[in-house]
């Protein structure tokens, strides 16, 4: 399958790092742009003929045409183009085209000809984790995700976890990395979440993580439903930086489509490696941590339903957990409206009187046809597989 397109997530998550230290010198001569980041997502005003200087303390440093030196959030940054190196236009491209292998040759041309400047060194490496994990190079894609991890930047600019690489390397390269891994997640306790999912994967023994701080107005954690397992509240703790959003790929050739931001995630590498067990532990524990809980649950939410079987109870607490997502994360409502409409079928199937049959298959029809007016909404990509897989789910109903 070709990978989804990264433009709506390179405008939802500037591909940016920021680290306090890595500002290099001012090249005159140089001509950039520095394109902002519209609230809808869209690319916004571009300051062009300017001059990058490097990032400092969460902003992008450059210099105006008059000589003015300024900042702009890296959480506001859309895009980056740097005149010295044109290449990074063309694998902006190609990630977007999913041409993996052509994004990669590029980036590591634009280490070997950095100049030195540590920030367009870093820029690359944050761009290449991802494609080489997808590529299934884990003994490339692992260490280099550590080498952001170890340099300190924020937990919001770090690329996911290459899990997806990483379960595919050898034992005897494992231990090593999972070791490192477990000391980066000591040493930089707001990424150890996300470190964690590494540690794991490599068969190493997760790092503490610290308790998420309560929200204002309220403590942590909020009641959870009998039998589930005590979650960070939707608004409690620190929020993390926006992250890429939306539809991007299916669980499996002919399965649920998944929102871009877990299409990496160790839950849902362990569902599609057959290991529901340690999917649903991966996710629950994902679920103490503050930050994208509507995701999360429609995660959960998968793993249940891929595992309910014919346990009505069981999917029951599925169809609860996509409809927190639907609740929690406007992003994700289309797929997850989708598969609440499977979970209705497969009830209608196990229930003994017609007219409850009929009532859930009512309930189906009408998720799968909320989930149609929503489609326009979604991206070519996105808009796309949701349609494939809403028409997949309405002819099993029907």
């Amino acid at each position: 399958m070709p990978h989804p397109p990264l433009l709506r997530g390179l405008r939802s998550l500037p591909l940016l790092v920021a680290s306090a230290g890595l500002l290099t010198a001012y090249v005159p001569a140089l001509a950039d742009t520095v394109t902002s980041l519209n609230d809808d997502g869209s690319l916004g005003i571009p300051y062009a003929d300017v001059q990058i200087q490097g990032f400092r303390d969460g902003n992008v440093v450059f210099v105006l045409p008059n000589g003015t030196e300024t900042t702009q959030s890296l959480a506001t940054v859309g895009a980056l183009s740097v005149d010295a190196v044109p290449l990074l236009d063309e694998i902006r491209a190609d990630l977007e085209a999913g041409n993996d292998r052509d994004a990669v040759a590029k980036l590591r041309s634009v280490l070997s000809n950095s100049g030195g400047r540590a920030w367009l060194e870093t820029h690359a490496k944050r761009l290449m984790v991802p494609p080489l994990d997808r590529l299934g190079d884990g003994g490339q894609a692992v260490p280099l995700y550590l080498d952001l991890v170890e340099a300190g930047l924020p937990v919001g600019y770090l690329p996911p976890p290459p899990v997806q690489s990483a379960a595919t390397l050898p034992a005897s390269d494992r231990a090593g990395l999972a070791a490192r891994a477990r000391r980066a997640a000591e040493a930089t306790p707001a990424a150890a979440a996300s470190v964690n999912q590494l540690v794991t994967i490599l068969g190493g023994s997760a790092a503490p993580t610290a308790s998420p701080p309560g929200g204002v107005g309220g403590p942590a954690t909020s009641a959870a439903p009998p039998g589930a397992e005590p979650v960070a509240s939707a608004d409690s703790g620190t929020p993390l930086p926006p992250l890429p959003q939306g539809p991007s790929a299916r669980l499996s050739a002919d399965g649920p489509v998944l929102p871009f931001i877990m299409v990496n995630n160790a839950a849902v590498a362990q569902l599609q490696a057959g290991n529901p067990s340690a999917a649903l532990a991966s996710i629950n524990e994902q679920l103490n941590q503050p930050g994208n809980g509507g995701v999360k649950y429609y995660i959960r939410g998968l793993i249940r339903l891929e595992t309910a079987g014919e346990d009505r109870d069981a999917l029951l607490d599925a169809g609860l957990d996509l409809m927190r997502d639907v609740a929690l994360d406007s992003t994700n409502n289309t797929a997850a409206l989708i598969e609440v409409a499977r979970v209705h079928q497969r009830l209608a199937d196990l229930a003994t009187e017609p007219a409850d049959s009929q009532r859930l298959r009512s309930i189906a029809t009408a998720a799968l046809d909320r989930a149609a007016t929503l489609l326009e909404g979604e991206d070519g990509r996105s808009r796309d597989l949701l349609s494939q897989r809403l028409d997949q789910v309405r002819s099993a109903g029907s």
